[in-house]
């Protein structure tokens, strides 16, 4: 499973039909906005021409009036469809997001080791939905005894042993020891990876045993 690829989809439908109509209202508003800016270049020069004509008689002053009242009007106009246009923009944007929100996507590269949703099932925020692992780099945790005698400390070297095939052993640093005792068994949570170069049949889930010095 690679980074970013879609592990689930929510019911998008409802908002899929919002994008779709939004996309449609912006592409008449863009082209009402263009039609617009057609007329308003028109009744510009039209007010320019009025203009010309009063300078030599030709026109009247109501007429250089009605000219200007229709440029200004047409420029007003412009303006109010392309706060139009930002305003389906923004709401294109934000259909977007709420779509991206119905994709379920994988953080990082892996395999799923645990699904706990199925077809048709209702999920809210914070339910558990699938389980990812990473295949590198690979890490065992385990428990050490208080009355192991020894306590583990992070870059101890240890081997760990296929359960059910003990000819696969492999290297493992040990890269995490937790500060307290856990209560219930009286152990340390020791985190470990694998190290080396022959790993490819190691797969996150699988039992293995760990040996170490002070652990058998």
């Amino acid at each position: 499973m690679k980074e970013g690829a879609v592990l689930a989809r929510i019911d998008d439908r409802e908002i899929q039909a919002k994008l779709d109509h939004a996309r449609d209202d912006l592409e008449i508003a863009k082209n009402n906005l263009k039609y617009q800016e057609a007329e308003t270049t028109a009744k510009d020069a039209a007010y320019r021409r009025q203009l010309e004509l009063r300078k030599f008689g030709l026109s009247s002053e109501a007429a250089e009036e009605e000219a200007e009242f229709l440029s200004k009007g047409a420029h007003y106009d412009v303006d109010s469809l392309k706060s139009t246009v930002k305003e389906k923009e923004a709401e294109i944007r934000e259909l977007e997001v709420e779509l991206e929100k119905t994709r379920i996507l994988a953080p990082f590269e892996g395999y799923i080791t645990q699904r706990s949703i199925r077809v048709g099932q209702n999920v809210v925020k914070n339910d558990p939905c699938f389980r990812l692992s990473q295949l590198s780099p690979l890490q065992v945790r385990f428990l050490v005894p208080e009355s192991s005698g020894k306590t583990p400390q992070t870059g101890d070297r240890l081997h760990v042993v296929a359960v059910g095939d003990s000819s696969r052993e492999y290297n493992a640093e040990v890269k995490l020891v937790s500060p307290t005792i856990d209560p219930a068994s009286m152990s340390y949570d020791v985190t470990a990876q694998l190290t080396g170069q022959d790993l490819g049949q190691l797969r996150p889930g699988m039992a293995v045993k760990v040996l170490w010095p002070g652990r058998n």
